[in-house]
């Protein structure tokens, strides 16, 4: 299996893809340098069915084909992410570090946390001015 980002693909695929199917699929199965054959082998289902998936697509006369929460727990582990970072984060786009950030701060106290948050819009106030 592969172990590095795949090349990605132009960013509106994936926005297009997302609006379809409801999630980044696609884009972090990429990002984790698989092909459809290592996640749907990892998976246990066919290729078709993951490329479904990704895009949306629908068979003629039936409903899309859609995720569930277990389906999204499955996927996250095998990709390396979260199932709320599968759903709302395209990662070729997203900070690299705000993962590590997040769950660094997870690990504070809620006035620690508080304190971080206030810290970082007085820095980017005085950046914006």
């Amino acid at each position: 299996m592969a172990q590095k980002p795949r090349k990605s693909r132009p960013a509106e695929v994936y926005e297009e893809y997302r609006a379809r199917s409801g999630w980044y699929l696609a884009a972090w199965r990429d990002y984790a340098g698989l092909t459809l054959e290592d996640l749907a082998d990892e998976l246990g289902r066919s290729k078709g069915y993951i490329s479904d998936l990704e895009t949306g697509a629908t068979r003629t006369g039936r409903p899309p084909t859609r995720f569930n929460r277990d389906l999204v727990e499955q996927v996250a582990l095998v990709v390396h992410t979260t199932g709320g970072r599968l759903i709302d984060v395209n990662p070729f786009t997203a900070w690299e570090g705000a993962e590590q950030f997040e769950a660094t701060i997870r690990r504070l106290g809620p006035e620690d946390r508080q304190a971080v948050i206030d810290m970082a819009e007085r820095l980017a106030s005085r950046l914006a001015s």
